[in-house]
């Protein structure tokens, strides 16, 4: 979870950020936990794709 706080610190595309925390197989399930779970996030009116961009999510930036 530090990896992706990090790499996604300022906002960027999904695929981006995936590819340089490794194997895409191993970092997406991760990242879709984490913006399930609140952690990241994006924007709601636009759908879901590898080129969207996801940010931290406001509390877990205050948090960390």
């Amino acid at each position: 979870m530090p990896a992706l706080l990090e790499a996604f610190g300022s906002p960027r595309p999904a695929v981006e950020a995936v590819c340089g925390l490794g194997d895409p197989i191993a970092v997406w399930p991760a990242v879709f936990h984490a913006l399930w779970s609140g952690v990241l996030r994006v924007r709601l009116d636009e759908p879901l794709h590898e080129r969207v961009v996801v940010s931290v999510a406001r509390q877990e930036a205050e948090a960390a």
